[in-house]
């Protein structure tokens, strides 16, 4: 499994709710993995964490440098931090730094191809949306001459018949927000459990797990409820899932 910035506090968030703890925690973590003493490394990590996260704690000794390293460059903020942490992975021949750092260039030369694909795919949707743009405009442009056409028609036509006049005007414009949606105004934020915050050079990532919804009386068939030659299909599951479920006569 690849290891990127935030691998280390999405594993935490699995036993932590607080995103801002699993962040402090993943911090500490990676300070302990520098330990060069494993036995000491593993007593730190027990003391950090819990004997109940034991399951969690052989992982990261057993993959050490590796989330030691690939954590620490794929957060790194600019290119003279990265090459300070490829050298010192060229150094660390102990703990295997070198093979860590040619398997994360053959990575990222995959990935590279890949954001290439991607990059001439947003500039395609880019020409496309422009277009439709130019389009739009044209469309809007008409429609504020027709405006234009209906209001003074309706203007004219109270004019001719006397209608009834404003006694007060109100200035829109004066009493617009001025910040309008670029100032958060609440003071104290609260996330979904298992969310997480990752702190990036002049702003903030925040990862909320996507929800699953169920509708209000919506019943699951029962495996147990098919016919008998039929469910042998469906070994292991104890009812049929949401469209299954729609879809039997």
């Amino acid at each position: 499994q690849e290891i990127d910035a935030h691998w280390l506090q999405r594993k935490l968030s699995e036993y932590y709710d607080d995103a801002n703890m699993s962040a402090k925690l993943a911090e500490d973590v990676i300070e302990i993995l520098s330990l060069t003493d494993e036995r000491d490394c593993e007593n730190k990590l027990v003391v950090l964490l819990d004997y109940e996260k034991f399951d969690l704690i052989k992982i990261l000794l057993k993959n050490r440098a590796k989330v030691f390293y690939c954590t620490r460059i794929k957060q790194a903020q600019d290119e003279d931090e990265k090459q300070k942490i490829q050298e010192e992975m060229m150094d660390d021949t102990v703990s295997g730094g070198p093979a860590i750092l040619e398997a994360l260039q053959q990575t990222a030369t995959a990935d590279s191809w890949v954001q290439d694909r991607m990059q001439e795919f947003r500039n395609k949707s880019m020409r496309e949306a422009q277009q439709l743009k130019n389009l739009d405009q044209n469309d809007e442009a008409m429609a504020a001459e027709m405006d234009k056409f209906i209001k003074g028609n309706a203007q004219a036509m109270m004019d001719a018949q006397g209608g009834p006049r404003p006694q007060e005007v109100v200035d829109l414009e004066s009493l617009s927000f001025v910040q309008a949606g670029h100032l958060m105004s609440n003071k104290k934020c609260e996330l979904p459990d298992k969310s997480w915050r990752a702190q990036k050079k002049g702003y903030e990532e925040v990862h909320v797990p996507a929800s699953v919804h169920v509708p209000a009386g919506e019943k699951l068939i029962p495996i147990a409820d098919l016919p008998e030659w039929s469910q042998d299909a469906f070994k292991g599951m104890t009812s049929l899932n949401r469209i299954q479920s729609k879809m039997k006569p």
